[in-house]
């Protein structure tokens, strides 16, 4: 599965928010779900999974940097 943001002048990532992915580019199968309303990802079915993920953020604000952290199970 992959999801994007793709952001919009009415989307803002809140400072310790969750980012809330608002389009789907490809879903093959059903051994990953993502519920829209919290922004978790829940794997299904058993195996090994390969997850990547990446960060453009726009340097034009006033914010002298940017921090996202991955969370896996509530770690």
């Amino acid at each position: 599965m992959q999801r994007q943001l793709i952001e919009s002048p009415d989307v803002e990532v809140i400072q310790g928010g969750t980012i809330l992915f608002n389009t789907l580019v490809n879903a093959e199968g059903d051994a990953i779900s993502y519920n829209e309303e919290n922004g978790i990802f829940t794997i299904n079915q058993t195996g090994y999974y390969l997850v990547n993920w990446w960060v453009a953020a726009d340097g034009a604000t006033t914010n002298a940097g940017t921090n996202y952290s991955l969370n896996v199970n509530g770690t």
